[in-house]
């Protein structure tokens, strides 16, 4: 699995930029009601998404990038504060991966075997770069250097 670190930068300013985009467009946000939802637009007023209040602290962004009707991004929120990102690459409603933040950096990026849904790696960001990467079906982890050659590989316990 090979994840780089410059894609999971770019994925992460896009959703910035889309929620910055939301939340700057002038209008008033007022607070939903849990479980309510309403659509988010573009500057010309064109639906690009939905946002639904799923508690009174959380909410999550579902956006339709290519205008198809389907949600290839869904962000999570807490408090204001992006807490993961689910990806639906190829379309087919099932999420593909799921970038997790804290403190609203990337901190872990979770792959997913499209025929099952288990697991396949689980990459550990440290300052922008994929630091290691656990595999559960292989029962290893993999730690990288800086330039993202392999460190060295170990067995999970």
């Amino acid at each position: 699995m090979t994840i780089s670190a410059k894609k999971l930068l770019v994925a992460a300013l896009m959703t910035m930029a889309v929620i910055a985009g939301h939340c700057s467009s002038g209008d008033k946000i007022e607070k939903l009601a849990v479980g309510e939802k309403r659509d988010i637009k573009d500057a010309d007023g064109k639906v690009i998404g939905q946002y639904e209040q799923i508690s009174a602290t959380q909410g999550v962004y579902r956006i339709d990038q290519n205008d198809d009707g389907r949600f290839e991004k869904s962000i999570h929120m807490t408090e204001g504060k992006v807490t993961s990102v689910d990806y639906d690459n190829d379309q087919n409603g099932v999420v593909d991966k799921t970038v997790f933040y804290e403190d609203e950096k990337p901190v872990r990026v979770t792959v997913y075997s499209k025929r099952d849904q288990s697991i396949l790696g689980i990459g550990n960001v440290t300052e922008k770069k994929i630091s290691s990467v656990d595999l559960p079906g292989k029962n290893k982890r993999v730690y990288f250097k800086e330039d993202g050659s392999i460190d060295r590989i170990e067995t999970l316990k």
